[in-house]
């Protein structure tokens, strides 16, 4: 018998050794060591799991101990990476001690003791596939359990529905501010979903067998407004699970908490600032293209002539964006129809309380489109003094949603920032399948046969800035009037396939790749785009009022195109603007659409200067994701991502939009210096603190 316990533990040893060959370990403290174990990394770096691990047991200590731990001597908590979910599957049920793929989906932790001190086991997948972007949401939540083992020696003993709701805490624990987010649209399916099951309570919550949304909402309400309670709780349960759910639970069944409880849904789901700005509402089913448009608006202010030509724009941009690159929403796993909500607010000033209520600040964007939860797409805009203008927002925010749609979701962040915007902007211009070129195209199209600019290049650029909004039109419609095919086929492709991050991104390399043997006829077609209609001489009096209305009016295009104010001061020297728009240079426009944060300041020597930063708070959110990004891909080294961390990010708690000189930073042939690392030239390092203004 001995023997075969010998056995089956030296065989788990040896396949933990193939599969985890690299070991690290994480010192938390004296008493807590967290060993880390992988093979392949597709998606980590050891050095960023090691971090997340730190990260996840600050944030843990800070919200959820009470205690330091329950054990009385050092112990280790073990990590395993997989590398792939093939692996996951065929191995975690061995390695977990008899937990299946399904039991513990997409990870999770399990209890443990060992001889040498292990206490809990959490698994992982190294390639998180097409959830690149929540890799730390994922370690943190799958972590979360072995923390709780931690804190209360038993985490079987806290309730599952509390479980379930600290590890979602976990995963929208945001290391930078401290606290967990929450988009706004999610808390009100929450709140809906509570009215509807009839769990609309937190004592009723607490008494539910699992339900994560409302968990997850009853878990950060308590962080926030009774942060006591569940320290409390977890001090108490190691001495008798009975009475300490018990005492929780009392705690909860008051009148003056669910009051609290129902104030605080109707904040975070919005419906207090919904009822106030867009109380009315109006479906449109469009059953051909599985799409349900609900426009929420107040009929107050938007009289029925303006609602009508709102809902006849929407009709028309479905029409022609189905006509241009075809609405590929009818695969098997399109069950469920796709609902687009439109908010049509006001004025400027409703906007952007309403986006501030999402933590999003609006000042540089007429319209935004951002993904739900699910097959939900949210576009906001507001009504402009020019009704058109309005309607052309409308028309370039759809174009993102039906992108968004058309690349099957979470497929659809493959394609590039430039690509996003060139279809958005192509959109917004259309009427009935024609474009006519505007004063803006010729500006696109006169940039880029002047710097010689090739379609493969305009739509590979992932970074606000050069090309980015016409320009990229302009390869849309090149690829339109010429190849038809090309890009819908992508489209298509892309929609034909789950969140399979690798084969995706092959998909649009081969688009761009196929591109290429496009650059002389795309070189001709900008030439005679140019020679036919490249003044707007061309123009006369019975043609002005339709040019008019060809005006994009989407402020978001105006950041590239130049802005409509500007327009309309200077409409007597157009003229004159068209002899001169070849010497007409880019990064002007450019740095008035994005101004530098990172500046040249006082001199230093000769060619030498201080670099001075000038940022707000959601440009330096901006720049810890952007510089996560660049890390993870090998963009920035370890070393440079400690150097731009500590001489950039921690400056955030000093930052409010003024200007401080960088401490062992400087600026020399226009480039930007940290520590005597060079991190290239400043109107480059400026795209750290952009993200797209409509894509999230």
């Amino acid at each position: 018998m001995a023997f075969k316990t010998n056995f089956g533990h030296d065989k788990s040893q040896m396949l933990i050794e193939k599969l985890f060959p690299n070991k690290e370990d994480v010192v938390i403290s004296n008493e807590l060591i967290v060993e880390v174990r992988y093979g392949g990394l597709i998606s980590y770096t050891p050095d960023y799991i090691k971090q997340i691990v730190k990260d996840t047991y600050e944030a843990w200590s800070e919200n959820f101990y009470s205690q330091k731990n329950y054990n009385s001597g050092p112990v280790k908590l073990q990590l395993y990476v997989l590398k792939s979910y093939d692996d996951y599957k065929a191995y975690i049920k061995e390695l977990s001690g008899g937990k299946d793929h399904n039991e513990l989906w997409g990870g999770g932790t399990v209890r443990a003791h060992e001889a040498d001190g292990t206490i809990a086991k959490t698994f992982i997948i190294g390639d998180v596939n097409g959830l690149f972007c929540a890799k730390s949401k994922i370690l943190m939540e799958k972590m979360s359990d072995a923390f709780l083992e931690y804190a209360t020696g038993n985490l079987n003993e806290v309730p599952e529905v509390l479980r379930t709701g600290v590890k979602l805490f976990m995963w929208s624990y945001d290391a930078a501010k401290k606290k967990s987010t929450h988009d706004m649209h999610y808390i009100k399916e929450t709140y809906d979903e509570m009215q509807e099951s009839g769990y609309n309570t937190p004592y009723k919550i607490a008494n539910m067998a699992n339900g994560y949304r409302m968990a997850d909402c009853l878990v950060t309400f308590l962080q926030e407004k009774h942060p006591q309670f569940i320290k409390q709780l977890l001090t108490e349960i190691s001495s008798g699970k009975e009475q300490a759910v018990l005492r929780f639970k009392q705690l909860l069944n008051n009148s003056g908490i669910e009051r609290e409880f129902k104030e605080w849904m109707d904040v975070g789901g919005g419906n207090k600032v919904a009822a106030d700005l867009v109380p009315d509402s109006e479906v449109i089913t469009l059953s051909e293209h599985k799409l349900q448009i609900n426009i929420k608006y107040d009929n107050k202010e938007l009289n029925q002539d303006k609602l009508s030509n709102i809902k006849d724009t929407v009709k028309g941009a479905i029409r022609d964006f189905d006509s241009a690159f075809g609405i590929n929403n009818s695969q098997p796993w399109h069950n469920i129809p796709s609902k687009v909500n439109i908010f049509v607010f006001n004025t400027r000033s409703n906007y952007e309380d309403y986006l501030k209520e999402l933590n999003i600040d609006a000042k540089d964007h007429s319209g935004l489109t951002l993904q739900g939860r699910g097959s939900e797409i949210h576009v906001y805009f507001y009504l402009q003094d020019q009704f058109d203008y309005s309607c052309k927002t409308l028309k370039h925010e759809l174009g993102h949603a039906l992108t968004i749609i058309n690349s099957y979701y979470g497929t659809g962040d493959v394609l590039s920032k430039a690509m996003h915007e060139g279809v958005a902007n192509y959109m917004a211009s259309v009427e009935n399948g024609k474009h006519v070129n505007d004063r803006e195209d010729i500006e696109a199209l006169s940039t880029i046969q002047r710097k010689f600019l090739k379609p493969d290049e305009i739509l590979r650029n992932n970074n606000q800035g050069d090309y980015y909004y016409s320009k990229a039109e302009q390869v849309i419609k090149f690829l339109e009037h010429k190849h038809p095919d090309l890009l819908d086929s992508f489209l298509k492709s892309l929609s034909m396939h789950s969140t399979n991050r690798p084969q995706d991104n092959k998909l649009f390399e081969d688009f761009l790749t196929k591109l290429k043997g496009y650059n002389q006829e795309f070189k001709d077609w900008v030439k005679i785009q140019l020679n036919g209609e490249g003044h707007l001489r061309h123009e006369n009096e019975s043609d002005m009022q339709e040019s008019q209305t060809e005006q994009p009016a989407n402020e978001e295009r105006n950041r590239d195109k130049g802005s409509l104010e500007e327009d309309d001061k200077n409409k007597q020297e157009e003229a004159v603007i068209a002899s001169v728009i070849d010497s007409m240079e880019d990064n002007e426009v450019d740095y008035l659409q994005h101004p530098l944060k990172i500046k040249t300041g006082e001199f230093i020597e000769t060619g030498k200067y201080k670099a001075v930063l000038q940022v707000q708070d959601q440009d330096i959110d901006n720049f810890y994701q952007n510089l996560s990004s660049q890390y993870t891909t090998g963009k920035y080294n370890y070393d440079q991502m400690i150097a731009l961390y500590n001489k950039i990010y921690i400056q955030d708690s000093k930052l409010d939009g003024k200007p401080i000189t960088l401490s062992e930073a400087y600026v020399t042939n226009n480039h930007l210096f940290i520590k005597d690392q060079d991190f290239g030239t400043i109107s480059d390092f400026n795209e750290m603190f952009y993200k797209s203004d409509e894509l999230m």
